[in-house]
């Protein structure tokens, strides 16, 4: 009984942590919905961008969801945001991996996501990873485990201004 009040409580308090914006580092790219630097590409994912597709239980990202990197698509590095419909949006940074392969990583003190993807001007497909040890799931054994999820992720380009501010 005291241990499924204790869950509950730790459960209530990220529910509650991860529904408040992540909080800008102090050189941050601009936000969603302003104006995108002149180097920036858009692409809009069906599912949640933080937290993949729906699942049958546990934490869920609201899609569609956007990525904006920054910094030119032959840049070797630079910085993104990602974001989903809810309005949850993760500064995050991008390096260029092998070939036409980027790794975006975004991280708060509840969730880090991990993004690998193969850019083209039309299209980004690939990986995508989140984990947070402050939100428990259910196992397939029903045991409570941190929140990890994989998924396959593909998004079209579109026009930086239509990501909602």
């Amino acid at each position: 009984m005291r241990s499924t009040r204790a869950l509950l409580c730790v459960a209530a308090f990220v529910a509650l942590a991860c529904d408040r914006p992540a909080e800008r580092p102090a050189q941050a790219p601009a936000a969603p919905g302003r104006q995108a630097p002149a180097a920036s590409h858009c692409f809009r994912s069906a599912s949640s961008v933080l937290l993949g597709p729906a699942t049958s239980g546990g934490q869920q990202g609201q899609g569609p969801g956007w990525i904006r990197i920054d910094g030119g698509l032959s840049a070797d590095s630079g910085t993104a945001a990602i974001r989903d419909a809810d309005t949850r949006t993760m500064l995050a940074s991008w390096r260029r991996a092998a070939g036409d392969s980027i790794d975006v990583v975004a991280f708060d003190d509840f969730l880090r996501v991990e993004l690998r993807l193969t850019v083209t001007d039309t299209l980004v497909s690939g990986l995508g990873s989140s984990h947070s040890d402050a939100a428990l799931e259910r196992d397939s054994t029903g045991a409570m485990q941190d929140l990890r999820r994989s998924w396959v992720l593909s998004a079209p380009a579109i026009a930086c201004d239509s990501m909602p501010a």
